[in-house]
């Protein structure tokens, strides 16, 4: 059963030129399945719908006479028409005749927290809170560029008898990992723990034995 036009068409019956809408749509959004769905009942009804043209030359606008919105008083028939013939036609080829550009997913981040891509202070490069984060990587940790305490970070360093407690800051469905190095000399940084999942809160790894000698640590964000 394919898309009607409205919840409140009486009866419900499949209403062919929006459901090549939708093949459409689910092609833009990658929804492979759903979209080829949508193209099999466009098919189905191009040649065994009522009044089906026997060439399969078009497309009836519904499955059943009139199929019509309550508040509307227009209706469509099973009946070939061209506006869905047309619309499956570019849903079958995989045409946009809107050319309908979606929004990456930094700029859906940008909307919802500056409201639009063309506010200066949503620019990728820019650190609206003053926390030392940009907003590209505010975006990549899960942080609020908005709030200054909001921020990918090592919260505390502390000695518990011989062992380092180190705490940072995280974000739910993300993953960390924890390096250190004893100096800012010749040596980079090593990896002490990886795959740390993110509670949303703050997470606390200890690092046995590792009060003396002094260590440097970061929290690093994982793919």
């Amino acid at each position: 059963m394919g898309f009607t036009f409205s919840s409140a068409s009486v009866p419900a019956r499949v209403w062919f030129e929006g459901n090549a809408f939708a093949a459409i749509a689910y092609q833009l959004l990658g929804e492979t399945v759903k979209a080829q769905a949508s193209l099999q009942l466009l098919e189905r009804g191009r040649l065994q719908g009522p009044n089906a043209d026997p060439s399969g030359r078009g497309l009836i606008a519904a499955s059943h006479d009139d199929l019509r919105d309550a508040s509307l008083d227009t209706a469509y028939d099973a009946r070939l028409a061209v506006a869905p013939t047309a619309w499956a036609l570019m849903a079958s080829s995989g045409s946009n005749p809107f050319n309908l550009v979606l929004p990456t997913p930094f700029q859906q981040w940008q909307v919802t927290h500056f409201g639009s891509t063309n506010n200066p202070a949503a620019a990728p490069g820019f650190d609206a809170d003053g926390d030392h984060m940009t907003n590209q990587q505010e975006f990549m940790a899960g942080t609020n560029p908005n709030d200054p305490n909001s921020l990918l970070r090592v919260v505390r360093v502390s000695r518990s008898g011989s062992d380092s407690v180190i705490s940072f800051s995280t974000v739910t469905n993300k993953n960390y990992a924890l390096e250190y190095r004893a100096s800012f000399g010749t040596h980079g940084w090593t990896n002490l723990l990886s795959n740390l999942s993110g509670n949303g809160g703050i997470v606390v790894v200890t690092n046995s034995g590792a009060a003396l000698p002094a260590a440097y640590y970061r929290v690093r964000l994982e793919p």
